[in-house]
């Protein structure tokens, strides 16, 4: 039986995400990524297919930092909260307002922002993996 893990990450991620009705890609993706119980990743839609190129390249550039956050944290007794916040949402532009965020990406652990605008995918799992370490002393 492994440990139970007492410390929390909650991983923030600020970004603008497609959105169709019917459709909720936050969720599709991070269960696909995670590997819960009777997840199917299903691809983005025709629907979705409309939006502006970066909107989609932020939306795979999302689903590779979680598969990669899956990778570099794997075996570290913590507990792992991903949230996945539509920058253009109340909760969002509150956030980039309170950290001083000036791109429509960010990312934010445990409340400190750690990466900002264009960050790769790399730089971001490292920074993550700092501050899980930090957190577990």
């Amino acid at each position: 039986m492994l440990p139970r893990a007492s410390r929390w990450l909650v991983i923030e991620i600020i970004d603008v995400y497609p959105t169709t009705l019917g459709h909720c890609p936050h969720f599709n993706l991070l269960t696909h990524e995670f590997g819960a119980a009777g997840a199917e990743f299903c691809p983005l839609s025709d629907q979705v297919v409309e939006y502006p190129r970066h909107v989609i390249e932020s939306h795979y550039r999302v689903a590779g930092l979680v598969k990669h956050l899956k990778k570099v944290l794997r075996g570290l007794p913590i507990n792992v909260q991903i949230k996945m916040i539509e920058a253009a949402s109340a909760v969002g532009m509150w956030k980039c307002l309170r950290h001083r965020i000036r791109s429509q990406s960010a990312i934010l652990v445990n409340g400190r922002k750690i990466c900002e605008g264009d960050y790769s995918l790399d730089e971001a799992a490292e920074s993550i993996r700092r501050e899980a370490l930090r957190i577990l002393g």
